[in-house]
């Protein structure tokens, strides 16, 4: 499993928040999905999976999600929810899988909504590294 990127894409900053879901298989099952107890591998308003702070603009985190919350380094594809949280103006949040091109479209807007405000999506970050 590679490493997962995470950017803010436009301005302001906001803190970021990821709870893995489940995976597909490793071989000889890579398209069957293993769902897995939710569990946090990214929250950086309290230092986990990246240091405590805020996500600035044009900023990227790495995360390793292989051995993390059950995921095995064989796992082919992570399904996270990722949370925007507390943007300190309207911009956009991207994950994707390392060794790929960052997708055009933002999966995730995040707005100005004050103290608590906070937007999620689902995302599947497939591996493309070995084969597919």
């Amino acid at each position: 499993m590679g490493d997962t990127l995470v950017t803010n894409n436009g301005g302001g900053s906001l803190e970021v928040s990821a709870n893995v879901e489940g995976y597909y298989g490793e071989a000889p099952a890579p398209t069957t999905l293993v769902p897995l107890t939710p569990s946090r591998m990214l929250d950086t308003r309290y230092a986990i999976g990246a240091p405590k702070g805020r996500l600035g603009e044009g900023r990227v985190l790495r995360l390793k999600p292989a051995g993390v919350a059950g995921i095995p380094a064989g796992a082919r594809t992570v399904l996270l929810n990722l949370t925007a949280l507390n943007a300190s103006a309207t911009t956009s949040v991207t994950a994707y899988a390392d060794g790929t091109t960052r997708p055009a479209g933002a999966p995730l807007q995040a707005g100005h909504d004050g103290p608590a405000g906070g937007r999620r999506g689902v995302l599947l970050l497939t591996r493309c590294r070995g084969t597919a």
